[in-house]
């Protein structure tokens, strides 16, 4: 780092160090210390490049915009601003750099999503999974006349399809069940293996 850099560094800390105290009388209730809103202010800087002397000097209504939304909306994980948020004090980009750092967080966002969807996919394979089981042990439990294992398994099939609808809504339930036939709860074993096969 050259002597240019360390001053604009400098520099950035003092700013930064003024925009906290400024800010903190109302922040402090969403940090532990100073050092954690510091912290968050330096890393947005570094993902968005900031205005830093403008954001000190603006009205309360766009300087809290700014810091509120830093705090909301900051990855700590990935020491990204995410959900699309750009601070009002975010220096302005060349219409080629704008495109870029959009496309570049759109891949990101649709990643996540991705992620999402996929663990969602998972979570119901092993809840089918799970039915689907109870459902065979039921089986045996009739063939072998366990009066209480079969009320058990009755018993889990039907929770978990109450937990079903609610997590993965009204049409999946639906399509999984059959209530002209209540041997499994209403389970509709081999649609819940269709749609468990579905999912892979």
């Amino acid at each position: 780092m050259n002597n240019e850099e360390r001053v604009i560094k400098l520099e950035e800390a003092r700013l930064i160090g003024k925009i906290v105290n400024r800010g903190w009388g109302v922040m402090k209730k969403n940090y532990k210390e100073r050092l954690d809103m510091i912290l968050d202010i330096e890393v947005a800087n570094r993902d968005c490049p900031l205005k830093l002397q403008e954001l000190l000097d603006a009205d309360d209504a766009n300087f809290y915009h700014d810091i509120i939304g830093i705090g909301q909306h900051l990855n700590r994980q990935t020491r990204k601003l995410g959900n699309c948020f750009i601070p009002r004090f975010a220096k302005r980009m060349g219409k080629t750099e704008q495109e870029a750092e959009s496309v570049k967080r759109f891949e990101e966002e649709a990643r996540t999503l991705d992620d999402i969807e996929e663990k969602l996919k998972g979570s119901q394979r092993d809840m089918l999974g799970e039915m689907i089981s109870d459902a065979e042990k039921l089986d045996k439990a009739e063939e072998n006349k366990w009066s209480y294992m079969k009320e058990k398994h009755f018993y889990r099939i039907e929770t978990m399809l109450d937990a079903y609808q609610i997590i993965f809504g009204y049409h999946e339930h639906r399509d999984i069940t059959n209530t002209d036939d209540l041997d499994y709860a209403g389970l509709d074993v081999e649609a819940a293996k269709k749609r468990m096969e579905d999912l892979k």
